[in-house]
């Protein structure tokens, strides 16, 4: 019988189950459901609401599949593959990732399928794409493959091989990393010439280094102004760790808050339109200002909290909880290092003997030195 977990909504508002071993997407959820879930508030999937009960069907008929002992009939070509990997799996991010690879070998047979074809695909992928794009698409296509030679499907006899990140023919370029801070003084120019109702929120992030989304879905009945701070129920990480996300509030968080008239209640962020803003909305209105993303003002804040507090400090402050995702958030500039450098003590080093000094000349004869490349009059006989 295949081992099951009970559907939950995700922090996209998206039907989630677990069913041997394998995470399936069963659809997107009723506004209902995401409202009461974000809330904080008991939800299942067994409510009467169409968008929920056509997820139920579907978490049903996979749990269904996965206890019979039948197998499905193998499809012809990598298309087919595609069209039953997505019935299987109906993510909607699979579709533009896997678009690529439909088009590039969607008319392939899997009875012939080569041992380069991946590596082929990086290739043509690298002329169009960015070198992160390509190791996402590369790596989502050998899912793929391998899960047609998993058991109890053996669609094909043996997987492609996958190119590895190197700087070989046969390889994937490592992406470049380059940060993502923007700098404070320009910075400060974009924050100052925003709007006010768009300002507050996005000054908001600036000053936290919470995530877009989190400043967002921000209620006034999660803040707390005696612990200064903001406990956030539905979070990014939410369904992966069990637990809600804290917010602590900065001097000037608290500042931007008593900004905004009353009354308190309901989303804090509000557009002119009385509804909270969206992704595009915050992307949008930051690319007319400055040419920056929202997320880069979590990264800035992150950089320049570095520089001030240890890095398991900063790890609580960006509601990580392993210190290596904290790492990759900021840098350590070249001033920086310079500064650091100069400050470091190291007591293991021995230090230099003292110098000796060099001896003294013999005082030269009295008379003037003759000038270079002039010949010194011959003495006489």
């Amino acid at each position: 019988m295949g081992r099951r977990s009970q559907p939950y909504i995700d922090a996209r508002g998206y039907w989630l189950s677990r069913i041997d071993g394998t995470f399936c997407h069963l659809g997107r959820a009723s506004e209902h459901a995401r409202h009461r879930k974000f809330a904080g508030k008991a939800y299942t999937i067994r409510t009467g609401l169409p968008e929920d009960r056509a997820a139920l069907a579907r978490f049903l008929d996979l749990l269904a599949r996965a206890n019979k002992p039948t197998r499905q009939a193998a499809p012809a070509t990598v298309h087919g593959l595609i069209t039953a990997f997505r019935e299987h799996h109906p993510s909607p991010d699979l579709g533009w990732r896997l678009d690529p690879f439909a088009r590039h070998a969607g008319r392939r047979l899997l009875a012939n399928l080569p041992d380069t074809l991946l590596i082929d695909y990086a290739k043509a992928l690298r002329r169009r794409y960015a070198a992160k794009s390509v190791i996402d698409r590369v790596r989502t296509a050998a899912r793929l493959l391998r899960w047609a030679a998993d058991k109890p499907r053996r669609w094909i006899s043996e997987t492609p091989r996958v190119p590895q990140l190197g700087a070989g023919s046969d390889q994937m370029a490592r992406p470049v990393r380059r940060a993502r801070d923007v700098d404070p003084d320009r910075l400060r120019a974009i924050l100052g010439a925003l709007p006010d109702r768009a300002g507050r929120i996005l000054r908001f992030i600036a000053a936290t280094g919470c995530r877009p989304a989190e400043a967002r879905r921000l209620d006034w009945s999660e803040i707390d102004r005696r612990t200064r701070t903001a406990v956030l129920p539905a979070h990014k990480t939410g369904s992966r760790t069990g637990e809600p996300r804290t917010l602590y509030l900065t001097p000037a968080a608290l500042a931007i808050l008593d900004e905004i008239p009353g009354p308190h209640s309901g989303p804090v962020f509000l557009s002119r339109l009385a509804r909270p803003y969206s992704q595009a909305g915050l992307r949008s209105i930051l690319r007319r200002h400055g040419q920056i993303t929202p997320y880069q003002l979590r990264h800035t804040f992150a950089q320049l909290a570095s520089e001030q507090l240890a890095v398991q400090d900063l790890a609580a402050l960006l509601g990580h909880q392993h210190v290596s995702t904290t790492r990759h958030y900021y840098t350590v500039r070249d001033q920086r290092a310079r500064d650091l450098a100069a400050r470091l003590a190291l007591p293991h080093i021995p230090p230099p003997p003292p110098r000796s000094e060099p001896a003294k000349r013999a005082p030269a004869k009295a008379g003037r030195r003759p000038k270079r490349g002039t010949r010194r009059a011959a003495r006489p006989a």
